[in-house]
């Protein structure tokens, strides 16, 4: 009778050190992933002070911000989304939203560089460029909010 109760006893105290094992023994990828988006919302926040700059800012105010700023943390926020890829377990509408907030960060990327060139340049060329790019940013952001 003694053994009866002692093999089930052990058996659940064992199973219970293997899963604690395995669970804490694996990183957890929703924590990380939360982790990561924390940063990326604090990049993404970062990268649009262009849009709050004083009309009056000089030609290289606006090209550090463009640049060494707002294209420092795109790419940024690129590098983590790169890190989300990587991430163990996630859960594949987490993945397929992370493909989008890659191509929103894209098309920021390019609306950055010709912003960039317009104001290097001096000149509205580029005007028709950046609106069609906002209105693709528009749309991806709308996809996101479904």
């Amino acid at each position: 009778l003694r053994l009866k109760i002692i093999i089930p006893v052990a058996l659940s105290g064992l199973f219970i050190i293997i899963t604690s094992i395995i669970y804490f023994g694996t990183p957890n990828s929703l924590k990380d992933y939360e982790d990561l988006m924390k940063q990326f919302a604090t990049n993404e926040k970062l990268a649009l002070e262009l849009y709050t700059m004083p009309s009056n800012s000089t030609k290289e105010d606006l090209l550090y911000e463009i640049k060494d700023r707002g294209l420092y943390y795109w790419n940024e926020n690129i590098d983590i989304l790169n890190k989300v890829e990587t991430l163990k377990g996630l859960p594949d509408e987490i993945m397929t939203r992370n493909a989008v907030i890659r191509q929103y960060c894209d098309l920021r990327i390019e609306a950055y560089k010709f912003i960039y060139n317009a104001v290097n340049e001096e000149t509205n060329l580029y005007d028709s460029l950046i609106m069609e790019k906002n209105k693709e940013i528009e749309h991806v952001l709308s996809l996101l909010e479904e």
